[in-house]
């Protein structure tokens, strides 16, 4: 019976399906792992034994989707029989097109951008889908058995150095590798290395216990956009001027420019937020400028395979979590069942994340700014558990991306710095999200590590402007020209000088941090408070005609720095779907 249902199929004996099953699968493996290591299919250039290594840590992925497919199609052969084996074929080579051509399945596995022409990714698809039509069509395959005995060699070669380790490097080098990462919407108070009574950040405890933590870190605007331009070129926000219609401009010198310039690879992997798109700026310089709108888990599994496949040459990775921000589902933040569990679980109430007028998740709590809703303290402190619970979820993946860098040998040889692009409101002085001048959302995490860090805590008041030097300075590079400063020194142990740093929008600047001195522009007037012995900067000390007269000057100072880069770079105006996302996220709608 089994001989008969074989003849009946189309494709010979046994011994000759096993064969041709063999060649389609090598075909389908084979064809992916080339273009992986491809320059125009990666970013990556020099080949070499080591991108060879770890491309094909996509090898034993790949050799399951293929032989899965192909197996199920076997199994539909052998049950249905032969008058239906060319629709199956060839519903198998439009699957074997889709697989090979990059474009299934693409949330499967990290899969980079092309650069090569959808003709081009076609005709290579064309040609794997024909050799599995004819491999389980029946058509007739010259030098079968030797070409299935060198395709099971490169399957067995391929699972062999699939699961190959890396040796670490001995010693670090003269060009550290370079890992920023930014946690969207953190504020640092609310993490339990900065002194919050819940644990929910243990990871990132056992980071800043090696690392050097900046208690007096601040952003320049509490805005995804505008924050992390700053901390990409060094440049306020009243300098590089990029806002809803323009872009960077051409002559801004970035970070990722700067070390691609100096033989650095450039990685970034970040969130599919608009203010993140690549018309404002951000992707210049960068090899590859990835956005992905999926949980830490997933880009955490995307980062570590980048890694798997760069070669020698130093690299600068620039990691951007969005998991912490308000949500766009139903509750305020998100977080795994267990974070919920330990955080959230003591909530009793009847709030599920909407009100009566249908809002939810950021949109309640942008209507809650925007009409001044009175919402009970209790749901209030069940969105903070909200927040704290989404905190640790992110901090988990955290661990595991510190633990990859570990294991790949890359933590002895890199410095990394983890800090924000601004904090959370929550109530501390009348609204939530961020939007105001406070602490609660200008106050960011600042923890920077190199191999050899004794750990310590700095009372320098710093800036995300300060980024951009730090990182170039630990690279060995020009520093000339910048807005911000080097922090690189107090890894060394020394002392920073104190400076002030402003706090801006695009058009001007909004306030000063000082030291323990907060002073701030506000709608009711100029704000002064002392924020080591009132942190939550609750009771207004006023301002003196000297202080005045400097915040002045400091603006007038600024204003001549704005037209030093020219004209900016027109933006483009928003789609609808684009406004609505934003407006979900809270962003829009005053």
């Amino acid at each position: 019976m089994r001989v008969s249902i074989a003849s009946e199929t189309g494709v010979g004996n046994r011994g000759s399906l096993v064969c041709r099953f063999l060649i389609a699968s090598a075909a389908l493996v084979v064809v992916r792992g080339g273009l992986v290591l491809g320059r125009e299919a990666s970013g990556f250039s020099d080949i070499d034994g080591r991108v060879l290594a770890g491309a094909v840590r996509f090898f034993p992925i790949d050799l399951a989707l293929s032989l899965a497919g192909l197996a199920l199609a076997w199994a539909l052969l052998r049950m249905l029989g032969g008058r239906l084996r060319f629709p199956i074929a060839s519903a198998c080579a439009l699957l074997a097109f889709a697989h090979a051509s990059f474009r299934f399945p693409r949330t499967e596995v990290f899969v980079p951008p092309f650069a090569t022409s959808p003709l081009a990714n076609g005709l290579v698809g064309l040609i794997v889908a024909l050799a599995v039509w004819i491999a389980l069509g029946g058509k007739r395959v010259p030098f079968e058995r030797p070409l299935a005995g060198l395709a099971g060699i490169v399957l067995a070669a391929g699972i062999a150095l699939g699961f190959a380790g890396r040796t670490p490097p001995a010693s670090w080098p003269e060009r550290p590798n370079l890992v920023l990462v930014s946690l969207d919407t953190l504020r640092p108070d609310h993490l339990s290395c900065y002194g919050y009574e819940l644990e929910t950040s243990p990871e990132l405890d056992r980071f800043a216990a090696s690392a050097v933590r900046f208690d007096r870190a601040y952003s320049p605007q509490a805005w995804t956009l505008t924050a992390h331009m700053t901390m990409l070129t060094s440049l306020q926000p009243f300098v590089h001027g990029v806002t809803h219609g323009k872009s960077l401009s051409p002559a801004a010198r970035t970070l990722a420019g700067e070390l691609a310039g100096a033989g650095y690879r450039t990685l970034a992997v970040v969130d599919d937020c608009m203010w993140l798109a690549e018309h404002w700026g951000f992707a210049r310089g960068f090899d590859l400028y990835y956005r992905v709108g999926r949980p830490a888990a997933f880009k955490v599994d995307q980062i570590l395979s980048l890694l798997d496949i760069n070669g020698p040459q130093p690299f600068f990775l620039f990691a951007h979590f969005f998991d912490a921000h308000s949500d766009v589902d139903r509750l305020q933040y998100d977080a795994g069942e267990e974070d919920l569990a330990t955080f959230a679980s003591w909530y009793e109430g009847d709030f599920d994340g909407c009100d009566e007028e249908g809002r939810c998740a950021s949109r309640f709590l942008k209507a809650t700014n925007r009409l001044n809703l009175d919402v009970p303290e209790e749901t209030r402190r069940y969105i903070t558990s909200l927040y704290d619970a989404g905190i640790r979820s992110l901090d988990r993946e955290l661990g595991r991306l510190l633990r990859g860098l570990e294991e790949r040998g890359l933590l002895e040889t890199s410095a990394v710095l983890i800090t924000a692009d601004h904090g959370e409101e929550l109530w501390d002085h009348g609204q939530v999200l961020h939007g105001q001048g406070y602490d609660e959302c200008l106050r960011v995490p600042f923890l920077l590590r190199t191999p050899g860090t004794d750990g310590g805590v700095s009372r320098a008041t710093v800036s995300l402007s300060d980024v951009m030097p730090t990182l170039l300075d630990l690279a060995g590079l020009d520093l000339a020209g910048l807005q911000g400063r080097s922090l690189a020194p107090v890894l060394a142990g020394a002392t920073l000088p104190d400076v002030a740093v402003p706090t801006s929008t695009t058009d001007r600047v909004t306030g000063l941090r000082d030291g323990d001195t907060a002073i701030l522009f506000t709608e009711s007037g100029i704000q002064r408070f002392d924020t080591r012995a009132d942190p939550r900067q609750a009771h207004d000390l006023g301002t003196g005609a000297d202080e005045q007269r400097a915040l002045r000057d400091l603006e007038a100072g600024m204003d001549s720095l704005r037209s030093l880069l020219g004209p900016r770079a027109d933006g483009r105006r928003l789609s609808a779907s684009e406004r609505e996302a934003l407006e979900d996220l809270g962003y829009l709608g005053d």
